[in-house]
């Protein structure tokens, strides 16, 4: 019943032959049962002693659309899906040409598809692979009761080499329970896989029918798992003591959910569905607070709504969990495929000082670990952890190795009950050396305390003093900080002076590229990274080395008139009106030119930087950043273009601030800052010629200015008459060369004593000079 279209497949090209197992994928409409045959064609794989993975690919729509599984097997485990597929069955054609992208083939690969239902899209057949027709619906109506999915999944059963036993007992426990059901779906399986003989090559999948007919049920059974990312996940935070779980239902992360729900029950715990992701993180704090381990499972757009929720878990220390099954963004984005969209979000996403841990599980099977892992350290750290798992781990269904069996030792550090002859009052946040302080649960005697988003002292009292803020901060860093987090930070493999660094469901296919260089004779070790944040190990080491600053991130401390302003203060005994001949007492000279105020600043500018590089103490600050040398690339950027270069209209804006009294000031305490900022040799200017101001306009108290400046008008004033060209007075000679920004009516008064006259302007307007 099959036909051939074209000669017969090529032979596999050099990386086809080092890809390791058959690749496979189902294609059909939505509806057409794809998903159903290649869950039992994995569930088969797995009864036969196979490793496998499915990856689960659909369009936008809610129903109907195209849908594709893409699965691979092997006798050796699976963490991608490979650079190429060997074969495409289609049930039939309807939008499969979306997933031209998702299913590589080459001149190697084979195409099946019903020729009632359409030709194959072009997108498959330019790439040279062989195809065959196949007409699975035709087979499907001759046999009363069954379905073209089943004839598709006997046929790739024959074309992987699964035993055909096994194949039919899986789809016996799958199908519905009905008096002709079983006998229909195993005649239309036994239909598919006499087609697969006639149509696969002899050979292509000889490694795998051997690996399937020498592995019984019995002596496989428990040493694999057929489970999904999402599954997992829900499995390692119950082993991590988990007992509440509250989310809003979210693509891809709803299964998590769905599982757990019945799970939490059997053992005594509780699934609330809130009204929103807002609800839920909130919901978690609180039943955390209680004392009661909790956790929520969202997306990329739940996450940043739960940004601000966070930040309150960071500064009232309470330990929670976020599982963000990442999917593509922006916004909605694509929530169907995978995407790692959602790392800067948690590593750098939360306002202010806010240290968190964000895992990232580097496979489906790891996902039950990293889960784990999460409960454990948010618990004993009292600070929320961020498990970035992904789409591909989420959903994908995979038979892997069963996973240890690992226990945790760690739990929640609490405080005992106190008695009234007790002699301090109960400190819920503690400063001390590890930073975890014990915390009381709700109604526990006399240790009352209040935990809200306010920053307080050791007693939770809020404060809005320097000094409490100060240690509170160095506290909630320093106990992530110091702690050792083992070997389990990442995955080291093999040796040698090439590493590949990579993170989550990449891992996979980083690990399959390294297998393959060293098979061609390369060196190459890879690294997984599975802790985030904090980064990397022993890094309390790393910055007690670089710097004497107690604090790994931008630490900002300001009244409320403050703010990070383009301009720095300038040093003591800086401010003289002869600029050019002073001197700080470093021996530095401060300035080299006298032409404008604006250019004798940008000549400072990077003086005065390193000036407070080299003389950190004693100078008024209202503004203090203290910075690592191990600081995040964007803030290092920052605060480079801060001492670097700043536009005339960033230096005007400042000049306003400061008439307006409000004074600010720079300060890096850390003396190897320098060299990491890599701060320029040569100050560049802060104004250039002809750039255009973009500040005030001028009124009767602010005709004041620079030397060839030009003043802006108001524009809801009508323009006045243009002046002929008079003759520029010579202010140095009158000893006016600095000008501060309120001497604009002794100017005028200056110029009218000269004998120069004031534009009168239109009418209604001030007068205003005209330089």
């Amino acid at each position: 019943m099959t036909k051939t279209k074209n000669s017969g497949p090529a032979p596999a090209r050099k990386a086809a032959a080092r890809q390791p197992g058959i690749a496979l994928a189902l294609a059909g409409s939505g509806g057409a049962g794809v998903m159903t045959a290649g869950n039992m064609l994995l569930e088969a794989a797995a009864a036969a002693g196979l490793y496998g993975l499915m990856v689960r690919s659909s369009g936008p729509q809610i129903r109907g659309g195209e849908a594709a599984a893409l699965l691979r097997f092997s006798s050796q485990p699976l963490d991608n899906l490979g650079d190429r597929f060997d074969y495409l069955v289609a049930i039939d054609w309807q939008n499969v040409h979306r997933f031209a992208d998702e299913i590589p083939l080459d001149a190697a690969s084979l195409i099946v598809g019903d020729p009632d239902q359409g030709a194959a899209p072009e997108s498959f057949t330019r790439t040279g692979a062989a195809t065959r027709e196949l007409p699975m619906k035709k087979i499907a109506k001759s046999i009363p009761g069954s379905w073209p999915n089943m004839v598709a999944l006997g046929l790739a059963a024959g074309l992987i080499g699964l035993p055909l036993a096994t194949v039919k007992k899986i789809a016996a426990k799958s199908i519905k329970k009905s008096a002709d059901g079983p006998a229909a779906t195993h005649a239309a399986i036994e239909a598919g896989y006499a087609e697969a003989a006639a149509i696969a090559p002899a050979g292509r999948a000889a490694h795998i029918a051997a690996r399937a007919e020498g592995a019984s049920d019995a002596s496989d059974r428990g040493r694999h798992w057929l489970i999904t990312g999402n599954e997992a996940a829900g499995y390692g935070a119950l082993k991590g003591g988990v007992r509440f779980v509250a989310a809003y239902p979210i693509t891809p992360a709803t299964e998590l959910l769905e599982w757990m729900a019945p799970a939490l029950t059997a053992i005594g715990g509780v699934l609330v569905q809130a009204e929103d992701e807002l609800a839920s993180i909130n919901m978690i704090i609180g039943a955390s607070y209680g004392g009661v381990p909790s956790l929520t499972a969202t997306s990329g757009p739940g996450l940043s709504l739960m940004t601000e929720a966070l930040g309150l878990a960071v500064a009232a220390e309470v330990p929670i969990v976020v599982v963000d099954v990442m999917r593509g963004g922006p916004s909605t984005g694509i929530p169907a495929k995978s995407e790692q969209s959602d790392l800067s979000l948690a590593v750098n996403g939360l306002h202010g000082d806010a240290p968190r841990l964000v895992i990232a599980p580097n496979s489906i099977a790891d996902c039950m670990l990293a889960t784990q892992w999460a409960v454990h350290l948010a618990e004993a750290l009292q600070a929320p952890a961020i498990v970035l798992s992904d789409q591909f781990m989420g959903q994908s269904r995979a038979v892997v190795a069963r996973p240890a069996d690992v226990a945790f030792a760690g739990q929640r550090k609490t405080a005992p009950a106190r008695v009234n002859g007790d002699a301090e009052p109960y400190k819920r946040y503690l400063v001390d050396a590890s930073g975890v302080s014990p915390m009381a649960i709700p109604g526990t005697p006399g240790a009352a305390y209040t935990a809200d988003g306010l920053e307080h002292n050791e007693r939770g009292i809020p404060s809005s003093g320097a000094a409490d803020h100060s240690a509170q901060l160095d506290k909630r860093e320093r106990k992530l900080a110091q702690t050792d987090f083992g070997a389990r930070w990442a995955d080291i493999e093999g040796d040698g002076p090439i590493a590949v660094v990579t993170f989550g469901s990449t891992t996979g296919a980083a690990r399959e590229a390294v297998e393959r260089a060293r098979a061609d004779g390369i060196a190459v070790r890879l690294v997984s990274v599975r802790l985030l944040a904090p980064p990397g190990p022993n890094c309390s080491r790393r910055r007690s080395k670089a710097s004497s600053a107690s604090s790994s991130s931008s630490r900002i401390m300001a009244g409320s008139s403050a703010a990070i302003s383009s301009r720095t203060s300038t040093c003591r005994g800086a401010r003289s009106a002869s600029a050019t001949r002073d001197r700080c007492r470093c021996g530095r000279r401060k300035s080299t030119t006298r032409s404008s105020r604006w250019a004798r600043q940008g000549a400072k500018h990077e003086h005065r930087v390193r000036h407070r590089y080299r003389h950190g103490a004693g100078h008024r600050v209202d503004l203090q950043v203290r910075l690592q040398a191990d600081l995040v690339p964007g803030l290092r950027r920052l605060l480079r273009a801060l001492v670097d270069h700043q536009g005339a209209g960033a230096a005007q804006a400042a000049a306003r601030e400061r008439r307006r009294g409000v004074g600010h000031r720079l300060l890096v305490a850390d003396t190897g800052l320098h060299d990491v900022l890599r701060l320029p040799r040569r100050a560049r200017p802060l104004a250039r010629r002809g750039d255009r101001p973009q500040g005030r306009a001028p009124g009767p108290d602010g005709a004041g200015g620079q030397r060839r400046r030009r003043r802006l008008l108001d524009r809801r004033q009508p323009l006045p008459a243009r002046l002929p060209a008079q003759r520029r007075p010579d202010l140095h000679r009158h000893g006016q060369s600095r000008l501060r920004d309120d001497q604009g009516p002794a100017l005028a008064h200056h110029r009218a004593r000269l004998g120069s006259k004031l534009s009168p302007g239109a009418p209604g307007c001030a007068p205003f000079i005209r330089w």
